[in-house]
């Protein structure tokens, strides 16, 4: 193993290790030292790749939109038909919505970029790096397809998240009065709804 290779590792089995505490305990909860224990590494390994735990979920966010995006936007320019495109494309983001670990990621994110300025600079970069990359899905959708979309691309995707977060919310705080049936149809319905255009 390189050099490298054995300070990528490190830093992985890091974020592994705060992923998995900061679902456990939350970022408040979650101690430098339970992390590095976790990971089997010393404070030094940490501060070495880390300047703190905001900055190791920051991390851990930017994974979850790349993981996201990747595949979208495969889908978006595959090169089938429209409506082939148009069922993968609801299939994945329906999908998507069973990924609760990420969301409580997103949640404590969002709860300390309210009490937290700095944070909240940072934070706000990463949903505008977030929606950026789906308004580029959505304009590689509209091109392969010939669909022209309604709103605004970039209205699209703000309303997107928006509706998955909000859904996600609810589903997990009210799990016995909100059936998977009702979400995957609503969401059904909003992805439908966002993809249809009219002929360009």
């Amino acid at each position: 193993m390189t050099r490298q290779q054995s300070k990528d590792e490190t830093r992985e089995r890091l974020l592994e290790a705060a992923r998995k505490l900061f679902l456990q305990k939350g970022l408040a909860g979650a101690t430098i030292e339970e992390i590095t224990a976790e990971a089997g590494y010393t404070r030094g390994a940490f501060y070495s790749n880390f300047e703190g735990k905001e900055s190791v979920l920051l991390e851990l966010l930017l994974h979850n939109i790349k993981q996201m995006t990747t595949e979208a936007a495969r889908i978006a320019s595959s090169g089938t038909t429209p409506m082939e495109m148009r069922t993968s494309l609801l299939k994945y983001y329906r999908t998507l919505f069973y990924q609760n670990d990420a969301f409580i990621l997103w949640a404590e994110a969002r709860i300390l970029a309210f009490r937290n300025e700095q944070f909240r600079a940072a934070f706000n970069e990463l949903i505008k790096d977030a929606l950026s990359h789906i308004v580029d899905i959505l304009n590689k959708f509209a091109t392969a397809t010939g669909i022209r979309l309604e709103v605004p691309p970039s209205y699209i995707a703000f309303g997107l998240a928006a509706l998955f977060e909000g859904i996600q919310a609810n589903k997990i705080s009210n799990p016995q009065h909100i059936s998977d049936e009702m979400v995957e149809t609503v969401m059904a319905y909003f992805l439908s709804s966002a993809l249809l255009g009219k002929p360009a």
